[in-house]
């Protein structure tokens, strides 16, 4: 049963009691959850051992999506808070969300919500299992295989949204939901992708405060094409449409960061360069400490030294046996040369540069074309005898030349390949096709290119 009544007591905005019975956990987390999981308002540490525990806040708040962690058990619990609210809860057991009561309605939906959700997660069990298995789902196909969980969610927020006014947090929780979940995204869509943009209510004060704002812009970002230039007029639609001032921008510009250094993005170095000369380095609008600010434009230096279709930094390095090898001209021998930076011990690099070994001899094959790799091994200290079991372990002989970063080169600053592994195209003049891929890009390039007749 619940507490009985608690009014609110004076200066309060919010106010939240938990009673815990015999919970496995002994404490639990209370955060607001922003933007995403992994980011989050850490608000309170709850100790349910102490049976009763009464959470108290003073200011006004936006309201929004907020939830407790259990650390022990790894459980969460959603639920809404807005400006004045007095929340009761009452939990007990190993299993919180079937055990948990409420005193507010819009909170016994989302718990109800909640446990529609546990329920129908066997889909998502049984579609990892096909992905571990190597099947490949396009995103319409994906739409299809968890079309019977999506109905029925949706069909519950519509149901809970005639309850509910527009304004409440629920209420634009739920929208922003059926907003993701009854679009499929297709970058041919052009009509489908203004739409999205225009229900996209992503200026909502209360929007930030829900942990799906960051699926909702990649969602808008999956009706573009995976190049840069195509990305950007995305981002540029988002941002037009988010202020600066508010709270939610330094999240957008964060993540639109990492967006463009994806290495499956073709010319990513290019868009990088477009979003911060536009965004960090021309506006006005300044969302970063100066330090983090020109540690971004030191590093926008480096990148736009490498530029495309210029002739690329030649690197010379000593091979395993002390010789020093030339990148120039070891690419007159070949139609395209791809030139890797890795790290022997860094287990990305373990599955990775073999990945892209295989992508590389399948388009020689494929293409008829020589591609040739000037594999540079990107850790000076390490030793020898790994650095050539790494060649062993992973058969990568054929076509390849081995060399060393030396300490202290300026190699590395000169390809900005501070991360391992990195990735670079050039062609037989050792001009720069292509930077910093994955080998979905590289595949994508080189068809391209055999279409252009290059």
């Amino acid at each position: 049963m619940l507490v009985g009544s608690m009014p609110i007591v004076l200066l309060a905005q919010y106010q939240i009691k938990i009673k815990a019975i015999r919970t496995a956990d002994s404490v639990a987390y209370f955060r607001g959850a922003v933007f995403d999981d992994k980011n989050f308002l850490a608000k309170d540490t709850i100790p349910l051992y102490k049976g009763n525990f009464t959470i108290k806040y003073t200011k006004s708040i936006v309201g929004g999506v907020y939830y407790f962690y259990f650390p022990k058990s790894k459980q969460k619990i959603y639920f809404i808070i807005e400006d004045r609210d007095s929340i009761q809860f009452e939990l007990s057991g190993s299993h919180y969300l079937d055990s948990t009561s409420t005193n507010l309605s819009k909170n016994k939906i989302l718990l109800d919500y909640q446990r529609l959700e546990n329920r129908l997660a066997k889909i998502d069990t049984l579609y990892n299992a096909e992905l571990q298995q190597g099947k490949k789902f396009s995103v319409a196909q994906k739409a299809l295989y968890f079309k019977e969980k999506t109905d029925q969610l949706t069909n519950f927020r519509q149901a809970a949204l005639k309850k509910l006014k527009p304004v409440e947090a629920l209420s634009v929780y739920f929208t922003a939901l059926n907003l993701k979940d009854n679009q499929v995204p297709n970058y041919k869509n052009f009509e489908g992708r203004k739409d999205f943009l225009k229900q996209f209510a992503i200026a909502n004060p209360k929007m930030l405060f829900t942990p799906i704002v960051k699926d909702l812009i990649m969602d808008y970002l999956t009706y573009f094409p995976k190049r840069a230039d195509s990305i950007c007029k995305g981002i540029d639609s988002i941002i037009a449409k988010v202020d600066c001032k508010t709270k939610i921008y330094p999240y957008v510009m964060d993540l639109f960061s990492k967006v463009l250094k994806s290495r499956n993005l073709a010319n990513n170095t290019e868009g990088y360069v477009y979003f911060v000369e536009k965004y960090i380095q021309k506006s006005k609008c300044k969302f970063l400490s100066a330090e983090a600010e020109k540690k971004v434009l030191a590093e926008l230096a480096v990148i736009k030294a490498i530029k495309l279709n210029d002739t690329c930094i030649n690197i010379l390095l000593p091979d395993s046996v002390g010789v020093v090898k030339n990148l120039h001209e070891m690419a007159k021998g070949y139609d395209y040369t791809v030139i890797t930076f890795y790290d022997p011990q860094c287990d990305h690099c373990q599955v990775e540069v073999p990945k892209m070994d295989s992508v590389i001899n399948l388009l020689a094959q494929q293409l008829n074309k020589r591609i040739g790799v000037y594999a540079i091994c990107n850790t000076p200290e390490i030793s020898n005898i790994e650095w050539k079991r790494f060649i062993k372990d992973y058969r990568l002989i054929n076509q390849y030349t081995h060399v060393k970063m030396e300490a202290n080169s300026l190699v590395r600053n000169a390809y900005d390949a501070y991360s391992n592994p990195v990735f670079f195209l050039i062609d037989q003049q050792a001009k720069m096709v292509a930077k910093k891929i994955s080998p979905s890009t590289l595949r994508r390039i080189l068809v391209t290119q055999l279409q252009l007749g290059k």
